[in-house]
């Protein structure tokens, strides 16, 4: 190895050094396993769906200690679908009245509780939208693109519901349930079946 060679590298590596302690010293940390602040979780969604296996699937990868129970009554917290909606808007017509390009909108609301009907997380309503062209000359076309659209859209917004699960509000709240601690989630409970312990 020639000394050009060895000098040409220790810039490089105090580059990288400086980048990653800079990178450490902001918060910075890889994205990794979030865990859920339940040890068991009763998933109120249709798993024989795609979202439902996406969602199922999710929680899983980030949260492998967090076991998924088959009857709410073994649940620690029970995540309800409230609605799932998709919605079709006109955006855009040509000269003589035709459509040019829809808004595809996806509207999912949920929530989370425990088997008092307590809230860990109340209803939460979270938005994905995407414009698509249209061309009524290739409407069977158009339907598919339609339907796998949506599909791309529900997917996105998996991401997001973990995310919101495992939020800080989310885990304090979890936390002060678990402890007794009076919160506010003690007065709000939510109307949904009261399960026995």
């Amino acid at each position: 190895m020639s000394t050009r060679a060895v000098t040409l590298r220790w810039p490089q590596r105090a580059r990288r050094s400086t980048i990653h302690c800079g990178v450490c010293a902001c918060g910075f940390t890889l994205r990794g396993t979030t865990p859920l602040p339940f040890e068991t979780l009763y998933l109120g969604v249709n798993e024989n769906t795609a979202f439902g296996s996406w969602l199922k699937r999710s929680i899983q990868a980030s949260s492998p200690g967090t076991r998924l129970v088959q009857s709410p009554r073994e649940a620690q917290a029970i995540y309800v679908e409230v609605g799932n909606t998709r919605t079709l808007r006109e955006v855009s017509l040509n000269a003589i009245g035709r459509v040019e390009q829809y808004e595809l909108t996806v509207a999912y609301t949920f929530r989370v509780v425990d088997r008092q009907g307590r809230a860990y997380l109340p209803d939460t309503q979270l938005f994905s939208s995407r414009g698509v062209p249209y061309n009524d000359q290739v409407q069977q076309a158009k339907d598919e693109e339609h339907q796998r659209v949506y599909e791309d859209l529900e997917q996105g917004l998996i991401a997001r519901i973990v995310r919101r699960l495992t939020a800080p509000d989310v885990r304090e709240t979890a936390s002060r349930l678990v402890s007794g601690t009076p919160t506010a989630a003690d007065e709000d409970v939510l109307n949904v079946p009261q399960l026995d312990p």
